[in-house]
């Protein structure tokens, strides 16, 4: 779809309506997370869960969106963290 100056309405708001999907799609993930769910995520399954890059979640971690713990020399990260920094507190 070409966008113009006359158009931007009508995508503006499939944009909108897209991104409340993805919002309620990880929303009720989050809520339907398992008690037995692994709560601690290596670099690679954070990455993965996120679909990002090493990169990426290394610059999120820096600005502070996402917080890394270390133990025995590596980094892990909290599921429930990685979930609630992407998801927006109501």
């Amino acid at each position: 779809m070409e966008v113009t100056f006359n158009t931007m309405p009508e995508v503006l708001a499939v944009i909108l309506k897209q991104q409340a999907e993805i919002l309620r799609a990880f929303s009720e993930q989050k809520n339907a997370t398992a008690p037995h769910e692994k709560e601690l995520l290596t670099l690679q399954e954070a990455c993965k869960l996120l679909d990002i890059n090493r990169t990426t979640l290394w610059n999120w971690e820096k600005r502070g969106k996402v917080k890394a713990y270390g133990l025995e020399g590596r980094k892990y990260y909290k599921r429930s963290e990685i979930l609630e920094s992407i998801i927006p507190v109501n």
